[in-house]
């Protein structure tokens, strides 16, 4: 067992006040001011002992990664993220993405197409029909061609 490395009354691990009349234990002074402080100054004392383990296990090309041994399925990927999600919600800390002026300028911006299909997707998006995603001057071209007799019979075919 290790002693003391704090005074009596100050935690070893959070370096916090104890209270006075916890100072003792049956077994001598008390190291640390809850079972948080002391589960993780046991933690750190053995983490150097359990790196070097894993280096080791890595030299000898023992070590596999456990995410490519057992991939994660795209449900538990989304579970664990709409898990992680409401967590932050309760905590409320989470913060919707696309609120911030980068992530509003990413997405002002149309994402897979550019030119003349971007501002298509656009105007559809936007409740517009077919009729205003070309130019007035095909429109006119299209409503003279709709306006032949033959057209207008072979559209009925």
């Amino acid at each position: 067992m290790t002693g003391k490395k704090q005074a009596i009354g100050i935690c070893d691990n959070c370096m916090s006040q104890i209270a006075r009349d916890e100072w003792y234990t049956r077994r001598g002074p008390r190291l640390h001011c809850s079972i948080d402080c002391k589960n993780t100054a046991n933690s750190r004392a053995g983490a150097h002992i359990r790196a070097e383990k894993a280096r080791a296990r890595v030299r000898r090309g023992e070590w596999q990664n456990p995410h490519l041994l057992n991939p994660p399925s795209p449900e538990e990927q989304s579970r664990r993220a709409r898990l992680g999600r409401t967590r932050e919600v309760r905590a409320g800390t989470w913060r919707n993405p696309a609120l911030s002026s980068a992530a509003r300028k990413k997405l002002s911006r149309p994402r897979k197409h550019g030119g003349a299909l971007a501002r298509a997707i656009e105007k559809l998006s936007r409740g517009q029909d077919t009729l205003h995603l070309v130019s007035p001057s095909c429109r006119a071209d299209q409503r003279i061609s709709n306006s032949h007799p033959l057209t207008s019979v072979l559209i009925r075919i």
